[in-house]
């Protein structure tokens, strides 16, 4: 699949796969020194050094692979914080410790997760943003629409330049 899809989509099918533990990417490396194909072998390369079991969705994937195209480098997904006042800890898609910057993506499923009120999700969601802004970091929020529009990724720019 990765000879013939784009990033955004191979990378998100081996996220999954690796995050379900489905395969590895030694067993995936393993395969294709078996292949007698070899077209596209850099494309597939190029979607497993992207890859990364830590995603946990298909936006969180080609958010990744949207750094990539743009040139970010150094976010690290699901990034936790030890939040005493929130009495939790906390998680976020993607962390720039040297920007002081958190990328997240809105999806309407984490609205029905926890609770399933979705007032009450909502709620809790705001207190989680306020307490990484008390933290001084900076909080970018990225919707399934905007990962495929150049706004929002220009926004990222800026900020991981102004960090500089």
């Amino acid at each position: 699949m990765a000879r013939t899809y784009n990033p955004d989509i191979s990378v998100s099918m081996l996220d999954d796969a690796l995050h379900r533990g489905l395969t590895t990417r030694e067993k995936i490396l393993a395969t294709l020194a078996q292949c007698l194909e070899t077209r596209n072998t850099k494309k597939v390369h190029l979607a497993l050094e992207l890859a990364d079991a830590r995603r946990e969705s298909p936006a969180e994937s080609i958010a990744a692979v949207r750094f990539f195209q743009h040139g970010f480098v150094g976010f690290v997904p699901q990034v936790e914080f030890d939040a005493p006042s929130l009495r939790r800890k906390i998680r976020v898609d993607f962390c720039h410790k040297a920007a002081r910057l958190i990328v997240e993506i809105d999806g309407l499923g984490k609205l029905y997760l926890g609770s399933g009120v979705p007032r009450d999700e909502l709620e809790r969601e705001r207190r989680r943003e306020q307490w990484l802004r008390d933290q001084g970091w900076r909080v970018i929020r990225v919707t399934w629409k905007e990962l495929f529009t150049e706004a929002k990724f220009e926004e990222i720019r800026r900020a991981l330049m102004s960090a500089r």
